[in-house]
């Protein structure tokens, strides 16, 4: 049997285990999956694929999940078809590979969220305690980890399920919810205080919620999306809040892409990230999803990434440094049905995105605020592939350039571009057109310098500069200055002279990597950079800057600034510039040609072959 024939047999014996009922039969059935399949899972998913791991002891739905040193705990929630609470706990130890099993709760809960205070407690509050549909309760357990047992802590105020349970240092607060009726969503928010015995109000949030994402990171709480009205009628949500608790005081988010709840016990925080897996889309009619979105702390927006192996709602899933790890949850029903546990790389792994697009080569790539903009020299329209959903818009959504032909050069910050291109005009040469993504709107600008070949743009706070090629040996080349009254102005000369480098920007300053030595057959890795402020240079010639290592003699296709260095693309493998450190590390290499850019500390990456978007945290 061919691995490309395994897979069909594996996903009909996942979807059998999913319908029988003892655990030792599913166990096995998952077991030998994942023996017999091995890294073949992967085959059909190309570069960055997800892994199945091993198999989880018992499937759940709706618990909670915590992570202290090398383990990770799966906490309650319901444990098969009839929807009964479990008792169990299990705790993966990534030490030692292996599942055991920690002290079983004092009582069977659902829907309720895990808080961890120091590397010694684990806390739960709050959930609906028995069978579906259970009632809620006010208990509060707290998880001693060196006594591997469960000890009462200070009850909630009043019963409550389905609410979020969040620590900041040694503080929990408990917020959401759901009372007896199950249905009017509750807007309290409670502090328990370290050694308090007794919680107290806070500022209420002011849209109430239940089955919400939440993390306490940076001295604040974040809250994701959610549910209102748990029995009736339920309604998910686009809308995301912050609480800061030094002010008492709650802020409106940017709004998910689309409406998520039944994440949280996959909700986790990574980096400057809040990682949402899974869970369900109501206003959408997609009850179970296989998205994964991204919340980006730092800069208040959402990105779709890479989507799950396969559709998981109150799934759990934890860190692994920079591995992200999920099991559990639901993919047909309402009902816990994945025994896997699935595990991908999030750092150094080319993650593919979802959307086909169009296939445009030479392509042109630009992020203009949250999409990723696509222009051909020889294609009309501008193409949006819009990065917090993940989709393509349609031909027509965006206007068309003012003048068309053939493009030189594009370059964008924040929510501005300019696009250097299109038809000369009585003779002058190509225009620099730019383009307004707030508004939608073109403008046609100004002529560039005349007698500039081969052009390089970049825009730097918010100033354009332009890089002319080397001539000759005689003529290294020269950077011009963009000023307010739309006059070029020359501010500098290539200290070396090169054609067609690659050129980025840090904000601080300009550089440029490698590029062809004039009158020679040959490519360089030279190293220039350009004080963007004080206008002076830097070269690795004068022994300033570190050369590229081990570039042998190829022609960079680009390069990027993301996450505090330069990433040069190109044979044979991609390489970085910490500039403040003058050295270089190796990137991940794509097995596939196209056009980078930087959307925050993402590099992303069109392939005209396939039309599809790829992207990679380095």
């Amino acid at each position: 049997m061919s691995r490309s024939d395994l897979c069909p047999l594996w996903a009909v014996l996942l979807l059998l285990s999913a319908c029988r009922d003892p655990q030792t039969v599913n166990q096995r059935i998952a077991d030998s999956i994942v023996a017999s399949l091995g890294d073949s899972v992967i085959d059909a998913r190309a570069v960055g694929g997800w892994r199945a791991a091993d198999s989880v002891p018992h499937r759940r739905l709706e618990g909670a999940t915590a992570r202290i040193g090398q383990r990770a705990y799966l906490i309650g929630g319901f444990g098969g078809p009839e929807l009964d609470g479990i008792l169990d706990v299990d705790v993966f130890d990534h030490g030692t590979g292996q599942w055991i099993q920690a002290a079983a709760l004092p009582e069977a809960v659902t829907h309720m969220q895990a808080a961890v205070v120091g590397d010694t407690a684990i806390w739960i509050a709050g959930g609906f305690v028995g069978r579906h549909p259970a009632p809620p309760t006010d208990a509060v357990w707290r998880y001693d980890v060196a006594a591997d047992r469960w000890i009462a802590g200070p009850t909630l105020p009043a019963a409550r399920g389905g609410g979020a349970l969040l620590a900041l240092g040694d503080t929990l607060y408990f917020v959401g919810g759901w009372a007896e009726d199950r249905t009017v969503d509750r807007r309290e928010l409670w502090r328990l205080l370290p050694r308090a015995t007794a919680w107290q109000a806070r500022a209420p949030i002011p849209e109430g919620r239940g089955h919400v994402s939440a993390v306490g990171t940076a001295g604040k709480l974040f809250l994701l999306g959610g549910q209102q009205s748990h029995d009736l009628s339920p309604v998910d949500l686009q809308t995301a809040w912050s609480y800061d608790p030094a002010a008492d005081r709650w802020t409106q988010l940017a709004d998910a892409p689309t409406t998520r709840s039944h994440a949280e016990p996959a909700a986790v925080h990574w980096g400057d990230w809040i990682l949402v897996p899974g869970g369900g889309d109501i206003g959408t009619g997609r009850r179970y999803i296989a998205d994964m979105l991204g919340y980006d702390l730092r800069r208040d927006r959402w990105r779709r990434l890479q989507d799950l192996p396969t559709k998981l709602r109150g799934a759990h899933a934890w860190l692994d440094g920079d591995t992200l790890q999920i099991t559990g949850g639901a993919e047909v029903n309402n009902a816990p049905s994945n025994w896997i546990r699935w595990q991908r790389a999030l750092r150094g792994e080319w993650m593919l995105l979802p959307g086909d697009g169009p296939k445009v080569n030479p392509a042109f790539v630009a992020v203009v605020g949250d999409n990723l903009l696509l222009f051909g020299s020889d294609q009309r329209p501008t193409y949006r592939y819009d990065l917090r959903s993940g989709e393509w818009g349609r031909d027509g959504d965006l206007p068309f350039r003012p003048r068309q032909g053939e493009i030189q050069a594009v370059a964008s910050e924040g929510h501005f571009l300019q696009l250097l291109g299109g038809a000369p005009v009585s003779g002058t040469g190509p225009l620099l057109q730019a383009f307004d993504g707030v508004r939608s709107r073109w403008t046609p600008g100004v002529a560039i310098p005349s007698g500039v070949t081969t052009p390089a743009l970049v825009i730097a706070r918010g100033v354009t500069w332009l890089v002319r090629a080397a001539r000759g040996q005689a003529d290294s080349g020269a950077v011009f200055r963009l000023g307010g009254d739309g006059q070029w102005d020359s501010v500098a000369t290539l200290p070396v002279p090169r054609f067609r480098p690659a050129i980025a920007t840090g904000g601080e300053q300009l550089c440029l990597f490698g590029g062809a030595v004039p009158g020679e057959q040959r490519w360089s890795n030279d190293v220039q950079c350009l004080d963007l402020a004080k206008l002076s240079w830097r070269t690795s010639a004068a022994a300033q800057l570190a050369p590229i290592p081990a570039w042998g003699g190829d022609r960079p296709d680009g390069a990027v600034f993301v996450g505090g260095r330069f990433w040069v693309y190109g044979a044979p493998q991609p390489k970085g510039y910490d500039p403040v450190r003058n050295s270089w590390a190796v990137g991940a290499t794509a097995p596939f040609s196209g056009m980078s850019v930087a959307d925050g500390d993402r590099v992303l990456r069109y392939v005209p072959e396939t039309g599809r978007v790829w992207m990679l945290w380095p």
